[in-house]
């Protein structure tokens, strides 16, 4: 049987600073990654390929600088066109968070 893979949406980490009570941070990513599950707060199955198949990915980011009321935005695109922009809270100076998109077939690309 032929599996359909997909080259996964390319995504774009966007780190924003959105209307905290405090002075500006210097959040960054310190890690990040693409898996087919998450355990928790730890990424599973990590690569760059999954199947085109109605399975979900997740963007798994670990930011480090930020504070509550920080916010992080994971955006996913197919190819030039965003399909989806999750904002996600930050509640602390080292947060873990994740996103995820259902892959369908004819995703490919």
């Amino acid at each position: 049987m032929k599996t359909i893979f997909a080259v996964i949406f390319a995504f774009v980490l966007a780190l924003v600073h959105l209307g905290s009570a405090h002075a500006a941070t210097s959040i960054s990513a310190a890690e990040a990654s693409l898996s087919a599950s998450m355990n928790g707060l730890v990424p599973e199955g990590v690569g760059d390929k999954f199947k085109a198949d109605g399975s979900k990915v997740y963007m798994y980011t670990k930011v480090v600088g930020g504070a509550a009321g920080d916010s992080i935005k994971h955006a996913w695109y197919h190819g030039d066109k965003k399909v989806l922009e999750v904002e996600l809270g930050v509640k602390g100076s080292s947060h873990r968070t994740y996103s995820n998109k259902t892959i369908y077939p004819g995703m490919t690309g």
